[in-house]
């Protein structure tokens, strides 16, 4: 029962683009309380704001050109592990 309590307190979730992780996915929705912005935070920790009364039309707008702007635009950490691959076997190479 106390279970049941405490997941009814959890933030709700929606699928947004997460230019972190290059790929759309679960946010939580918050608002903070002292001025009342509207937060979107992904797992990996990167978050959009927005000010106090935008209305989900102008979020929806925001976020497909937010989407638009920044597929591609940050390097993924899955590609991270390639690149240090990379710059490793370039400088045994130049040893």
């Amino acid at each position: 029962m106390e279970d049941q309590k405490e997941e009814k307190k959890q933030n709700p979730t929606t699928t947004v683009f997460c230019a972190q992780c290059q790929e759309d996915t679960p946010h939580e929705i918050s608002v903070q309380p002292h001025n009342k912005e509207v937060v979107l935070t992904c797992a990996c920790g990167r978050f959009l704001k927005f000010a106090p009364g935008t209305s989900t039309a102008d979020m929806k707008k925001f976020l497909a050109v937010h989407k638009d702007t920044n597929v591609g635009q940050i390097l993924t950490v899955k590609h991270e592990a390639e690149i240090n691959e990379l710059i490793e076997s370039v400088a045994r190479d130049l040893a």
